[in-house]
């Protein structure tokens, strides 16, 4: 059933709970584009800009959002830095925000803080490779970006001939890592220094480096990348007080005993478990029926619960907004949109790995309101994998595989919590990937068959033969 959009002019359309922002009027969606900047100028966007007025009135001095991938992160992230976000040149657009929540948000009393702030912006979803070199070299191509792109700062350093020199080297990809080590905290002290303003900074996906570390062959370089973020993040969180407005971070894991931030006290992290901006990331309900409504897809709407609602934010339900965007450019044709965004690892891994006890488990998460029972550790470490028997599951639930509505008491390691699979789309990648093993160990499809008689006739002769 459709609802009832109040035209709100500026490209913005609202319903109770929900507004919505579509600048040229064409419902064309944003699939693939998480720059905020060109998507708020050509695509439709649910509204999230409440996210700013979450972080400015929340106090915190830096703030870690984990989520699963394609939860809207990164595009809240460029928004962020679309608004906050002066230059010496002042191109700032403020059209880009005109209709939207934040800028008619208690009459306008967040506008102050629009262009007010130098930002220092960060993407380290690149900074992976097979070996430390490979990732060490994309860290230091995205630190040397970001500092040519305040290149303008070597005006300030012209009276010192060695400053002018060590910024060009560092922006040339010329320096060494001891100097790119530090240098987020050495860019943010020329940005204070130049602008007369604390810095905001900005960095996306941040853990991308320290899993691409942990699953990289050969062992990997799991020590090496967390020793070197450590420095690069330890500077400006911890030692930039005088230069720091405040700092937002993104990922899916929390990595937090793995000494990355084991010298900070001022981090609030923000879990699926947590209240904190729990509706900031995913479509709600409200927000899904006001997008399918102005698609003229209403009718969709049971369909898409199905398939794409039951993940539990804190004290919200949202839908997967990439499978949502998906299934609408679609035609509402459901499918596994979420689960082709990448190798499908975590339950790739856990089935083909799993003992009889964890396979036991996964199938009755596999039946009708399946669910099992388990402690959550959001802040599981890579190493405990394989060694901690809940690690597999705290991992499902961070990467998105698996919900709760049991979000009490986030930080307590203790508390056992019913965990299940959100919806048929993730069902359909558990399915596919017990498939899969099965196939393996049948010795191949032409003999799935078999195996599959023989499961269901309860022969257990046949099933121990044919798994051999």
């Amino acid at each position: 059933m459709a609802i009832e959009l109040l035209n709100c002019g500026d490209g913005a359309w609202t319903a109770p709970g929900a507004r919505i922002i579509d600048r040229t009027a064409r419902k064309r969606l944003p699939i693939g584009d998480d720059g905020f900047e060109r998507a708020a100028v050509n695509s439709v966007l649910v509204d999230k800009t409440a996210l700013i007025s979450d972080v400015l009135d929340s106090g915190y001095t830096v703030t870690l959002f984990c989520r699963p991938r394609r939860f809207g992160k990164t595009l809240n992230m460029t928004m962020l830095k679309a608004f906050f976000e002066s230059g010496p040149s002042g191109l700032a657009d403020a059209s880009l925000f005109e209709g939207a929540e934040i800028w008619e948000k208690d009459d306008g009393a967040y506008r102050s803080h629009f262009a007010a702030y130098p930002v220092i912006y960060l993407s380290m979803r690149t900074a992976k490779g097979d070996t430390w070199e490979q990732t060490y070299g994309a860290l230091k191509d995205i630190l040397a970006a970001e500092i040519e792109r305040h290149s303008y700062l070597s005006e300030s350093l012209a009276a010192d001939p060695a400053a002018v020199e060590l910024f060009d080297r560092m922006r040339t990809c010329a320096a060494g890592e001891s100097d790119y080590a530090g240098s987020l905290l050495y860019l943010a002290r020329l940005l204070r220094a130049y602008h007369d303003r604390p810095v905001v900074l900005l960095i996306d996906e941040y853990d991308a480096p320290v899993m691409a570390g942990y699953s990289a062959p050969g062992g990997g370089y799991y020590r090496e990348v967390v020793t070197f973020l450590k420095r690069l993040f330890t500077g400006p969180l911890k030692d930039g007080g005088e230069v720091l407005a405040f700092a937002c971070l993104t990922g899916v894991q929390r990595i937090t005993k793995e000494s990355i931030f084991s010298d900070l006290n001022n981090v609030t992290v923000s879990t699926a478990l947590s209240t904190v901006s729990d509706e900031r990331f995913g479509f709600t309900d409200a927000e899904m029926a006001a997008l399918a409504s102005y698609l003229g897809c209403a009718d969709c709407m049971d369909e898409a619960r199905r398939w794409y609602d039951g993940y539990r934010f804190g004290n919200v339900d949202v839908f997967n907004p990439w499978s949502a965007l998906n299934y609408f450019n679609y035609d509402c044709a459901p499918d596994v949109y979420w689960g082709n965004t990448s190798g499908n690892s975590v339950v790739a891994g856990l089935v083909s790995q799993a003992d009889e006890d964890t396979l036991g488990k996964i199938y009755t998460l596999m039946e009708p309101r399946g669910a099992v029972e388990a402690p959550l550790d959001l802040g599981i470490v890579f190493p405990d994998i394989g060694v901690r028997s809940d690690a597999l599951w705290s991992m499902l639930y961070l990467a998105g595989y698996l919900t709760t509505e049991d979000t009490a008491l986030p930080n307590n390691t203790r508390v056992h919590r019913r965990l299940r699979i959100p919806n048929a789309e993730v069902a359909e990648l558990y399915r596919t990937e017990i498939v899969e093993r099965f196939t393996c160990a049948a010795g191949g499809s032409s003999d799935l068959g078999v195996f599959h008689e023989a499961l269901a006739s309860g022969e257990a002769v046949a099933v121990q033969s044919a798994r051999r």
